[in-house]
C-alpha cells in the first residue's frame, strides 16, 4: 500500500492505481460490517500492537506481520 501513499503525494502523475488485496475491506456482508465497525476500532485503540489473526502461515508473512 506504499504505492497508495506515493500517489496520494503525487496528484496527476498517475491516471490509475489497482489496489489487489483481499483486506483492503472486512469480507463480510454490509450489516456484519457495520455492525463489527465500532468493535474493532475499540479493540485497535485499546490494543494497537497486538496481532489478533490466526496462526495460518508460519513462514516470512506471519514474522512480517511482528
Amino acid at each position: 500500500l506504499v504505492l497508495s501513499l506515493w500517489a496520494g503525494r503525487h496528484s496527476g502523475v498517475a491516471d490509475a492505481l489497482l489496489l489487489n488485496s483481499p483486506w483492503l475491506e472486512l469480507q463480510l456482508s454490509s450489516v456484519a460490517r457495520k455492525t463489527l465497525a465500532p468493535v474493532v476500532g475499540i479493540r485497535a485503540k485499546l490494543s494497537p500492537h497486538v496481532v489478533a489473526l490466526p496462526q495460518i502461515d508460519l513462514g516470512f508473512y506471519w514474522q512480517a506481520l511482528r
